[in-house]
């Protein structure tokens, strides 16, 4: 219920007096944020440490970037941890399903740093960094959508 949560600094627990679906409540924990930049990071999503640095440091270097941190993952049936791979981009299905595809051929070649950035023709909607000026610029999420799975389409 947000008890524990509202204990830690730098933490505001917000609450709608009536249900306004994921998108608004996600504008409105935005709004209501007063950093230079934004982290939309949903509750299922696993983070290591120091995860958040170098998504600063690069949009410090591109403000009107939208940065999306690899997320690793524990199994829903064994809670094992696996760290997941950085060579996966966003994309969709022919559902428009949003889904983490490989990088091509093309593409891993022209990393050679494994921490560099790369460009994604789509970012998980609820998890990415954005500066706060290019995510009003963008005019933040639409406030019409009203269930989960059509933000990933919404913010780039």
């Amino acid at each position: 219920d947000g008890l524990l949560l509202s204990g830690l600094p730098k933490v505001r627990v917000l609450r709608n007096e009536q249900r306004q679906g994921l998108i608004r409540s996600r504008v409105r924990g935005a709004d209501a944020s007063q950093g230079e930049t934004i982290f939309f990071l949903d509750s299922h999503c696993e983070v290591n440490q120091g995860w958040a640095i170098p998504l600063l440091h690069t949009l410090r270097q591109k403000p009107k970037s939208v940065m999306c941190p690899v997320i690793d993952v524990i199994d829903q049936d064994t809670l094992d941890y696996r760290a997941a791979g950085t060579v996966l981009k966003g994309g969709f299905d022919w559902g428009l399903h949003f889904r983490w595809v490989p990088l091509t051929e093309e593409e891993k070649v022209m990393r050679t740093d494994p921490t560099a950035t790369y460009r994604s023709p789509a970012v998980a909607g609820g998890l990415f960094l954005i500066s706060r000026s290019w995510w009003e610029e963008l005019g933040k999420y639409d406030d019409g959508l009203d269930i989960w799975g059509a933000e990933n389409l919404d913010v780039i």
